[in-house]
């Protein structure tokens, strides 16, 4: 084309611009005058370079002016760095961040070839990885890690072929500083590492569905709770299924889980018990609290109480037992002090709790006891257990009383021995009882062995006997205290009138002494006996019992040697 003549150039924009309804390649030739085909390479040259604009009206080319503001104009806009080069890497134009960024004059660069620059940066900027012939389009930016004025800068470097105002080809690089944007990636990167570390590990269940209502996380913890994974519960509503087959509680948790109306929230930040269906079967108990995220995702926090329930409800059980218990109980510390008094012991020792509490257990036991007691206590705290064992104990009011006590050691959650329980029973009318039944025995083996017939009957007219000893039996033929007790005592009698006198006589004067009986024995024979009795009275002075002495006297009625007692 030879030489550019810049002031044609300039006589065709000009034409241009009087004309902005477009005008011909004809019209421009005989208006300049000029060559039609020299006309048509200048406007090709200036629609290249983006200074007019070309539209097919019919079958002829109209041309206007381009209104399109330069690019080297717009450049000083951008907050990228820009730096425009041509076919021989010399700098053509940088923008004002390029300056301002390596804090260099617009002369020290301009003119100059890359390669020739004090700047590493720009010297190294066709050896990149986004070299490349000119004039074959854009490539994908590259990013890269520099330091730039001793600070570390994480650059986006894309290069653009161009063609500029001349028609000349080059090369504009567009880099921008993402250094900022990477930080807070890598932060928020950091961010929700630590945010699935947590929640990973975290002991409470955890779940995030999103604005769609698709879960998009299930933390460890939730899976072995429930069971569930989600590949099985992939959405609310599935989730719901699963975990409440009741209506009702299927219900409440539809409320909860959904937002309120017009799009508020209503029940972020509150907590809602819920009995949810595992996948092996078991139901439990959790609190379930809702978090509202920024992008429409809410989170779910959920704390298991079941075993604490449990262990709730049965430490009220315990603590029930232990009120309404008949026996005493009663806690020691490791240094032997009251620790715990329930309302039994009060009862049994007649302290209050408040006179007994951080008080020596020792008060409590009787001094001839003292010894008995810390020996037992010492092996308490070398973990023995000490079952039913009898020492005597001391009432506040200095009564001394037969106890039953057993000690069990109270052991903490690293098995060390943090104190003891005691149940302590009073014994002292067992004791007496037993006493009772052991004097008892001893009566009736002397009386058995006795050769005098020994009864306890009672009063009424006919009479039954209660009780008699083995003499009674021999002396009146029967062969065992059964045969005898399914007689009336008046059949015993040969003169049915004796019974009435004797009843009378012992109504009178509370006893009979050696009266002389006639009697029958089971087979009819008769003998002779001497009685001698003592009545038992109820409260309306009436013969309850009657307690009596029976001798076999007939040897001597036959030889006529004894006599009645007046």
């Amino acid at each position: 084309m030879g030489v550019i003549d810049q002031e044609k150039i300039d006589r065709i924009k000009q034409l241009l611009k009087w004309n902005p309804r477009g005008i011909t390649i004809s019209d421009l030739s005989t208006k300049i005058p000029m060559n039609r085909n020299l006309v048509a390479k200048y406007l090709d040259m200036l629609l290249i370079s983006g200074q007019v604009e070309m539209q097919v009206i019919g079958a002829a080319k109209v041309y206007f002016l381009s209104h399109r503001i330069p690019v080297s104009a717009m450049l000083e806009f951008s907050s990228d760095l820009v730096i425009m080069l041509d076919a021989d890497a010399r700098i053509l134009q940088v923008n004002e961040q390029v300056l301002l960024m390596f804090d260099v004059k617009k002369d020290a660069l301009i003119g100059k070839r890359i390669h020739e620059t004090d700047i590493p940066f720009i010297r190294d900027l066709l050896a990149t990885g986004i070299s490349g012939n000119f004039g074959r389009g854009g490539e994908p930016g590259t990013e890269i890690i520099c330091i730039i004025r001793g600070e570390r800068h994480a650059l986006r470097i894309k290069r653009i072929p161009s063609v500029f105002e001349d028609g000349s080809q080059g090369i504009t690089f567009i880099i921008e500083d993402i250094t900022v944007r990477n930080t807070y990636q890598e932060k928020l990167k950091e961010s929700e590492e630590r945010f699935r570390s947590v929640t990973e590990v975290s002991p409470f269940p955890l779940s995030i569905i999103d604005s769609s209502g698709c879960h998009i996380f299930l933390n460890r913890s939730f899976i072995t709770t429930f069971g569930y994974t989600k590949d099985e519960i992939p959405d609310g509503k599935s989730w719901v299924d699963c975990a409440f087959p009741d209506p009702a509680e299927k219900e409440k948790a539809i409320e909860f889980w959904h937002t309120g109306p017009a799009g508020t929230q209503k029940n972020e930040g509150k907590s809602q018990r819920f009995s949810i269906r595992c996948k092996n079967g078991t139901v439990r108990n959790v609190y379930f609290i809702t978090v509202n995220i920024s992008d429409g995702s809410r989170v779910f926090v959920g704390r298991d109480l079941t075993e604490q329930e449990e262990a709730l409800r049965l430490r009220d059980l315990l603590a029930s037992i232990i009120q309404y218990s008949d026996e005493a109980l009663i806690g020691m510390t490791r240094e032997g002090g009251i620790a715990s008094w329930n309302p039994a012991a009060e009862r049994l020792y007649g302290y209050h709790e408040e006179e007994v509490l951080k008080k020596p257990f020792g008060l409590l036991v009787s001094p001839e006891h003292q010894d008995d007691f810390d020996i037992l206590m010492t092996r308490v705290w070398q973990g023995e257990y000490i079952q039913r064992h009898e020492m005597k104990m001391v009432r506040k009011n200095g009564a001394v009383m037969d106890a039953q006590i057993t000690i069990s050691t109270i052991k903490g959650i690293e098995g060390e021995i943090g104190g003891a329980s005691t149940i302590i029973r009073d014994i002292t009318k067992e004791k007496m009882e037993q006493h009772l039944r052991d004097f008892e025995d001893r009566y009736r083996t002397l009386v058995e062995d006795l050769n005098v017939g020994i009864y306890r009957s009672t009063a009424d007219p006919h009479g039954r006997f209660v009780w008699g000893n083995t003499a009674l039996l021999n002396i009146l033929g029967y062969h065992s205290m059964v045969d005898l007790q399914e007689i009336e005592v008046i059949d015993l009698f040969s003169e049915p009138g004796e019974r009435k006198h004797l009843l009378e006589e012992l109504h009178h004067n509370g006893f009979v002494k050696n009266r002389i009986l006639p009697l029958k024995k089971k087979d009819g024979t008769s003998i002779t006996v001497n009685v001698t009795a003592l009545a038992e009275f109820d409260e309306k002075r009436q013969v309850t019992l009657i307690n009596g002495i029976v001798q076999d006297i007939t040897r001597y009625i036959n030889a006529g040697s004894v006599q009645s007692d007046p």
